[in-house]
Formats: C-alpha cells, structure tokens, sequence
C-alpha cells in the first residue's frame, strides 16, 4: 500500500516552502512512491491547489485570528485531525522553525513518522539559529535538499542529515517554449525581456532596487517585467506587470534574463534553467544566507551576483550587455529522491526522542489571558487577537483571495468520504470561535 505524506509548509517570506512541497508531492505522484497532501500556511494555496495535489489552508499565527498563546494548540489541533481521519503514515515539516504545535502532536501519534526537510545555507549569526537546530533531535529523520551554490559551511554543515540533489519545480513540470510562454503571458515576442522577482513583494529597498532596474533598462533597450504586486501603491511605473501564477518556472524561457534575490526557491528555478540571471542577497532575512548563496552560485559560473542592492550597478551592466553563464547547472531533481525516502521512513522502524511541548501548550492555555498576555504587553509585543466578526467554512480554497482580515477562513480540503474529517474540523472551529459561527 502506498503510503500516505503529509508535507507541511510554514508561510514564509515567499514561495520556497511552498513550491519545494509541490515539487515533491508531485515527484510523488509521478513515481507512485507517496499519496501527498500538502497543508499550508501560506496564502499563496489558491496557486498551488491548481496542481493536482490536494492542499489545505492552515493560518500562521500571523494572521491573528487566534490569540499568541493559543495558535499552537489551534495547529496541533488540525494537525491531529488531518493525521487521524487521512490515515497518514508520514509527515514532513518544511520551515525554519518547528513550531510547538507541531512537535506536541509528535507525541499524539507515535506510530506516525516525522520529518524535517531543512535546507542549508543558515546564517550563522541569526538568534534563532541554535533553538531551531536543537529541535532535529525530535524528528524521525532530517533530510537536507542539496543547494546549487556548493558546499555549505553554515551551522547545518556539520549536522546529522540525509542529503539529497536540490529541489525545483523544474524536474516536475513542463517548460514553455519562448514564444508560447510569451503569448500566454501577453508579452512582446519580439522586445528584449528582463524579469525582476524580488521575494514576497515590494517593499523598502526592493521597490528602489526595481526602479535602478527599470532605468538601466529602459536605457539599453530592455523592458522589465514583473508580478503584480499584492498592493496597488508598490508598482513601479514603466514596469510591465503580469499576473501571479505558479509556479512562474513554466513561463521562465519568456524571459532574457532575470534578477531575483538569492532565495533557495529563485536560485533553483531561474539559475538552474540557465537563463542568464543576477542574484541580488536579501541580508534582512533571518536565517537565510543568502549572501553565501549567492557567492556561490557566481564562483561557480552558474549566476552574477550582487552582495545587496547597493552593490546592483557593475553586474546589472554585465547582465544587460548580454552576459550568459559560462557553466550549466547540475541537475535539481532531489524531489523524487525525497518523496522515496520518505516511503522508505513510512515503514522504517525509528525511535524518537520524546518532548515536553504538549506540556507547555497545557500551560500557555492556563496561563495565557492572564499571565502571558499582559507580559508580553508590557514588553510591546502583540499578543491579542484580531477581532473576528465572522467565519468562512469552506472547502473553496479561492476564498482566500478576497477575504477581509477580520474574517476567518476554515478551509477543509476534500480528503475524507467518509464526512469525519470534516465533522471534527467543524467541531474544532465550533471551539476556537464560539460565538462567530
């Protein structure tokens, strides 16, 4: 019997989660080597429920419909539902952090095995860094997807870990032809094409960096493409925008070049199908390094590389005359080899270490309204909820898209027949908002 994976993915600051899961469920289905669900966190689900893959929205604790101290019990809450009524054999968490909510439900379901899928290249300075690597002790297994830039020299290097080829969505899909991506997408078949794919959105020195883009362009005959971004006030005019889609890796060979930042997710799509490419290194993130990344990637041939936006000028120059990479990647189909070991991991007997966070979730809900709450305010952090005035149970996942923030979403994915996964889902809800169903 093929065994049933859930893949779980934290919202993030863009799509790299969320696009490494797909690869792999995809992988998946392809080999017939697991039965992939893949719950989210991210408010990207609508694009990838259009994949095939079965997905369900979960909202990170960003969102705020739920109290800090609460959202952890909340997620292992629909945690345990989704693991009991889809019978699934194996689960795989990929994000920074393992959150608490998560390793509580470890100890829920024994006989269910937990991985962690946790890329390379962290920054070794960032404060998260030890408290998020001591938690791999609590997983049945720790598979790292291999990294185009070369060897990591990071905090993961000298970690226990199985290591695969990288992961993009690119060893799973089908890549358009120049002029067909170029038609579907309604750009010119004939104009010289930059694309500029900077994380998340455009905020702060990203809306800067699109601008010197789009001069330098537009000064040697280029034009600059671009996802519309999510607010209306950070386009960039003479930008040409185009609608979001994913995963955008089909449409790579509409573009002549491209720059992005040094983000797994953009070095292994754009830079791994040789589109000749400037990786811009966002230092604001947290644990990503991207500027080890993105020096490795231009040692070896594959990309230029720029160490911030102050630093775009030279290589964008290089890049605009007509630079192609001198070396090709190698290949990035790691998804496959993932989707194995975790069928392989499904029926392997493992012994993990057990943890104490069912216990402090215990606590957090005896003591958060009164204890953690105010703390935390006298310290200037958020605590409280937003108010919630109503609740959206769905199993239409495009009603993400257009909800106001002061209404919940409980999507519920379509994954049991039987209607008990979707009772214990309304029960839950019934619980976590009382009065607003």
């Amino acid at each position: 019997m093929t065994p049933r994976a859930l893949l779980v993915t934290t919202n993030g600051a863009g799509m790299g989660h969320l696009a490494r899961m797909t690869a792999v469920a995809l992988a998946g289905i392809r080999t017939g080597t697991i039965e992939p669900t893949i719950m989210t966190l991210s408010v990207a689900t609508p694009l990838a429920a259009n994949m095939g893959v079965p997905v369900e929205y979960c909202p990170s604790s960003a969102r705020r419909w739920q109290p800090y101290w609460a959202w952890d019990a909340y997620f292992r809450d629909r945690l345990a539902a989704i693991l009991t009524h889809g019978h699934i054999d194996v689960v795989m968490f990929d994000g920074v952090m393992p959150y608490d909510g998560l390793l509580a439900a470890m100890g829920q379901f024994p006989d269910v095995k937990f991985a962690w899928c946790r890329r390379g290249f962290w920054r070794s300075d960032a404060k998260v860094t030890r408290r998020a690597l001591d938690r791999s002790r609590y997983f049945d297994a720790v598979i790292e997807p291999g990294d185009l830039a070369g060897d990591d020299h990071g905090p993961t290097s000298g970690m226990d870990a199985q290591t695969t080829a990288p992961v993009s969505l690119l060893s799973e899909v089908s890549v358009m032809t120049r002029r067909d991506a170029r038609e579907q997408l309604g750009l010119d078949t004939d104009a010289r094409l930059l694309f500029f794919s900077f994380g998340s959105g455009l905020s702060g020195d990203s809306k800067a960096l699109l601008q010197e883009v789009r001069d330098a362009a537009s000064a040697n005959g280029w034009q600059v493409v671009a996802t519309r971004p999510w607010r209306a006030e950070h386009e960039v005019a003479g930008v040409i925008y185009i609608d979001r889609v994913f995963p955008l890796v089909r449409f790579i060979h509409a573009f002549d070049a491209v720059v992005t930042s040094a983000g797994y997710n953009s070095v292994h799509e754009y830079v791994a199908a040789s589109v000749p490419t400037l990786v811009v290194a966002n230092s604001t993130l947290v644990t990503d390094d991207q500027s080890a990344r993105a020096n490795g990637v231009s040692q070896l041939g594959l990309a230029l590389a720029a160490g911030s936006v102050d630093d775009v000028s030279s290589p964008l120059t290089m890049l605009l005359n007509g630079w192609q990479p001198p070396h090709k990647p190698g290949a990035c189909d790691g998804s496959a080899e993932i989707a194995a070991a975790l069928a392989g991991l499904a029926t392997t007997s493992t012994r993990r270490e057990s943890n104490r966070l069912g216990r402090k979730l215990r606590l957090l809900a005896a003591t958060g309204p009164w204890l953690i709450g105010p703390a935390r305010r006298l310290l200037g952090k958020v605590s409280r909820a937003i108010p919630v005035a109503h609740v959206s149970v769905t199993g239409d996942v495009s009603a993400l898209a257009d909800n106001s923030p002061n209404t919940a979403i409980e999507h519920i994915a379509d994954l049991d027949p039987s209607g008990g996964y979707g009772h214990a889902r309304r029960e839950l809800a019934a619980r976590v908002y009382p009065s607003r169903l």
